[in-house]
């Protein structure tokens, strides 16, 4: 069974979200905790970095770490954008 910590980070983030995109990174969530491998998550590693992410909506990414088997840490809920500059390769 997956289990997800969500981080102060990751709160900060769903935070500023606006309501619509809240409600689909919960859903996104909801659907992984279901199947990690349902292809509208789009769940993949980060090339080169400990990162993992899944798609929140077409703009948006939720990134994780995983920490364990089957545990995962939320990490943060960004644009795809701001994902490659922060998260990509060499990064943190």
């Amino acid at each position: 069974m997956i289990s997800l910590r969500r981080s102060a980070s990751f709160e900060k983030a769903i935070r500023r979200l606006g309501p619509e995109q809240a409600k689909r990174a919960a859903k996104s969530l909801t659907q992984f905790l279901e199947n990690p491998g349902h292809p509208h998550l789009h769940f993949e590693r980060l090339g080169g970095t400990p990162y993992l992410t899944i798609k929140a909506d077409n703009n948006f990414r939720i990134i994780m770490r995983e920490s364990g088997k089957d545990v995962f840490d939320l990490v943060d809920v960004v644009d795809h954008n701001t994902m490659k500059q922060q998260y990509g390769r060499n990064k943190r």
